[in-house]
């Protein structure tokens, strides 16, 4: 989607983005075709930090494309060279190494650490449904449950020290058991791919 992207697709006015075709390698030859899903057809608005440098970044190129290819005219950047370019960041940078779709699984896992609701970020990422972003980010969500739940025992570990029963182990071993639930799903969906 990223490759694919021309500048007719953004407006810069209202800063929405029109996500509304892809780029494929089909034998040797980059083809620029529709999304999978009607739900990967979608409009992103932008935050305006984003849209300056875009701004400026569109005053150096003399494309239709966004990410134009260096060698091929009127031509897209092609998969190989964005993964290279994407690599030659990272290291100027000091980062590791990793692949673009980290950096949208990424965004998607601070997303939800940071409030967003599952069915907005699923629009966002192009998901058919909510439900596909809860299977993909579900360990998210359980350490989004866990620190809730943290909290909640900070918050009564005044009213139960000192108190012995029930009440006061299950808020004591709250934090435990996260761990071991979370340890079980993750090796459950580790043999399930």
């Amino acid at each position: 989607e990223l490759i694919a992207l021309q500048w007719e697709d953004l407006n810069f006015e209202t800063g929405v983005l029109t996500v509304n075709k892809q780029a494929y390698t089909v034998n040797g030859e980059l083809q620029i075709i529709p999304p999978k899903t009607k739900a990967s057809v979608r409009k992103l608005v932008l935050p305006p930090a984003v849209l300056a440098v875009l701004r400026e970044y569109r005053k150096k190129v003399d494309s239709r494309w966004m990410f134009p290819s260096p060698v091929k005219a009127d031509r897209p950047i092609t998969p190989g060279v964005a993964r290279r370019r994407l690599q030659t960041i990272l290291e100027r940078a000091d980062c590791k190494r990793v692949r673009f779709h980290d950096l949208r699984h990424t965004f998607a896992t601070l997303a939800l650490e940071n409030g967003m609701d599952v069915k907005t970020l699923s629009a966002m990422l192009g998901h058919v449904s909510a439900a596909t972003t809860l299977d993909i980010y579900t360990h998210i969500t359980d350490d989004m449950q866990c620190a809730v739940a943290s909290i909640d025992r900070g918050n009564r570990q005044g009213r139960t020290a000192g108190r012995s029963g029930a009440g006061a182990e299950r808020h004591r071993g709250l934090p435990a058991l996260c761990g071991e639930e979370k340890e079980t799903r993750h090796r459950m969906r580790q043999r399930t791919q």
